[in-house]
């Protein structure tokens, strides 16, 4: 079992800043979750668990999406829950 549950629920950790002529990288879409790449460079050496709520900037996040992390933090089975989230809220 995994000592330590990440919840993924979009936000800075996955945005992809899409350069181009017009906007210089400022314009940004959330791609493809970054934790699984960065957690196999960072060499965890144990057992970790992951899972995705939703893949949102944090402004556009709602209560909805705050009620499924919520819910999905409370049925983790491991002892920890880190949840991976937007820094603007």
């Amino acid at each position: 079992m995994s000592i330590i549950c990440f919840i993924q629920a979009g936000g800075t950790i996955d945005k992809d800043y899409l350069a181009t002529d017009e906007n210089h990288g400022y314009n940004f879409v959330i791609g493809k979750s970054a934790f699984h790449a960065i957690s196999r460079q960072a060499g965890i050496p144990y057992a970790i668990g992951f899972t995705c709520a939703c893949q949102k900037d944090s402004l556009d996040m709602d209560d909805a999406d705050r009620d499924t992390i919520k819910r999905m933090a409370s049925a983790a089975r491991e002892d920890k829950v880190v949840i991976l989230h937007g820094t603007d809220t």
